[in-house]
């Protein structure tokens, strides 16, 4: 009887110990999937308030303020996002940072409460956001804490969860920077997600792209062309976040004005600068002026411009590392200092003598290449007598463009181991020489030849090896690039469609230096078939 009893309990007992397994078993799986569910959750969140911040005048950076749930806690706007929570029900914690404190500016005073009672001051201002003026976070910085580690980055927000399955949150206070990453180090566990100011910096839309509208006197906050800001507001608001791509759509006829402070296109991010595009937003062009007395904009990144025309008294310089690329626009003067250029179709050059009293584009180092459609010719006007370019070093590299220039003993100066690279159009498969006219004389053919410095002379180098190569590659469909040869560096492009209904998208280099790239968008939902052909212009690399 007693063998029977201790039988029946060891039953028993067995019995408890693979229920409670199966229920451990069956809870650690939950957690786990709640946890996999939440960590791209917080950092969709994340992204959100990157997307939301707006600039202050003069460019920085600034995050939404948080709103107050039921409870009075801190969390996520709902106009920044509706996936605020953890996927079992709690509000993600929200803590924005001013980066650094505004203290000049006449903002509202508030708090932000933690989820275990923190009450944190904050200032903020309104700002243009969604249609209405919104608050955003201008004091408030963080708060080194003492036991973070040396050199905490800056941050911009913490969106705080809670640990899977539970409702606590922790407060904002709560998270330390610890073996190179911020982590929850409370009472409270919970798990935190930063954006920092890099990623601020980055923040982009999902093409990795930054899209403005600019008017003159406009007072919104340019992220809609119904609510344009002024192009300085624009200029300031890049140079303090320096995004991946950002692209300005000019609107209105103009003028639009820089000021001292825009001239200035230099790299300030350790050699990871974006590019700047500036476009007219109609089929008219814009006209882009310089601060009272004129200037020179000083290029050191990528800046592509289409659709402009430069006023007066306002030059171009690129210098090592910068590269310009122009079509349908008009300059005053272009001077490489050891960047590159390409003056693409439509884009030409009316020389200010007061920029310049000896040529509209002067090469001390680098490459200028010259491309226009067939049938047209690229105007490069000096006035009467002076040389439309002045090589002191560098490459011109015409690509089968014809010029029209001013009437002068000689359409170039070239000296000091400059170069002229005349390349060849086809058309119907013969080749056909560039020319150039002079005034109302007759054309002339462009000959390449390279100087050898003071006194040196120069030479023909056309039948001596092609300084730079043409390589053209045809697709079907609406995206086409063409790679140069390993030892050679792509130095400028073309693009060309074989269809109505498509406008070109983008085009250039995309940040490389090996390929030119084309794309092209649907103008209708129904587009004809598309082919599409990109050229690259490749030289030896220097």
């Amino acid at each position: 009887m007693i063998g029977i009893f201790i039988l029946a309990v060891v039953v028993v007992a067995i019995a408890a110990a693979v229920g409670y397994s199966l229920v451990t078993e069956i809870k650690t799986g939950e957690i786990v999937s709640m946890a996999g569910r939440n960590a791209p959750r917080m950092d969709a969140a994340v992204s959100a308030v990157a997307a939301a911040a707006r600039p202050l005048s003069g460019g920085q950076p600034v995050v939404p303020a948080p709103s107050p749930d039921s409870s009075g806690r801190a969390v996520l706007p709902t106009w920044v996002t509706t996936e605020g929570a953890a996927p079992w029900g709690v509000s993600y914690g929200y803590c924005p940072y001013a980066v650094p404190d505004r203290l000049d500016l006449a903002a509202s005073a508030d708090e932000a409460v933690g989820g275990q009672g923190e009450r944190r001051p904050i200032a903020t201002v309104p700002l243009r956001a969604e249609g209405t003026d919104r608050p955003f976070v201008v004091a408030g910085a963080r708060p080194a804490r003492g036991d973070d580690d040396p050199d905490a980055p800056s941050v911009a927000a913490f969106v705080i969860s809670p640990v899977p399955g539970s409702q606590k949150v922790p407060d904002c206070g709560s998270v330390v920077w610890k073996g190179g990453r911020f982590r929850v180090a409370g009472e409270v566990p919970g798990i935190v997600a930063v954006l920092s100011t890099e990623r601020l910096r980055d923040a982009a839309t999902g093409l990795g792209a930054v899209l403005r509208w600019a008017a003159p006197g406009g007072t919104g906050d340019g992220r809609s062309r119904g609510e344009p800001a002024p192009l300085s507001t624009i200029l300031a608001e890049w140079r303090s976040i320096r995004p991946t791509r950002t692209v300005v759509r000019l609107v209105g006829q103009g003028p639009h004005v820089l000021s001292p402070d825009d001239l200035d296109l230099l790299p300030r991010n350790a050699g990871r600068e974006g590019s700047l595009n500036l476009l007219s937003d109609q089929e008219a062009r814009a006209l882009l002026a310089g601060p009272a007395g004129g200037g020179r904009v000083d290029v050191g990144i990528d800046l592509s411009v289409a659709g402009i025309t430069v006023s007066n008294a306002l030059g171009m310089t690129v210098r090592g590392g910068g590269r310009l690329v122009a079509v349908s626009s008009t300059l005053r003067h272009l001077l490489l200092d050891g960047g590159d250029a390409v003056l693409g179709s439509g884009a030409d050059i009316l020389l200010d003598p007061v920029l310049d009293p000896g040529a509209a584009a002067r090469v001390r180092g680098g490459i200028l290449a010259l491309e226009e459609a067939a049938g047209n010719r690229k105007t490069v006007s000096a006035g009467a007598g002076r040389a439309a370019f002045a090589l002191q070093g560098g490459t011109l590299v015409v690509n089968g463009a014809d010029l029209q220039v001013d009437p002068a003993p000689d359409w170039i100066s070239v000296e000091n181991g400059g170069r002229v690279s005349a390349l060849p159009r086809y058309v119907g498969g013969a080749a056909v020489t560039p020319s150039v006219v002079a005034g109302a004389g007759e054309a002339a053919p462009i000959r390449s030849r390279v100087s050898f410095g003071p006194d040196g002379g120069s030479v023909d180098d056309g039948g001596i090896e092609a300084g730079v190569v043409q390589i053209a590659e045809t697709c079907e469909g609406p995206s086409c690039a063409a790679s140069c040869p390993a030892d050679r560096r792509v130095v400028s492009g073309d693009c060309e469609g074989s269809s109505a209904g498509w406008a070109l998208r983008s085009f250039g280099t995309g940040g490389g230096a090996s390929a030119w790239s084309c794309a092209w968008s649907a103008l209708t939902p129904s587009p004809p078939v598309m082919q599409s052909t990109a050229r690259a212009t490749c030289a030896r690399i220097r």
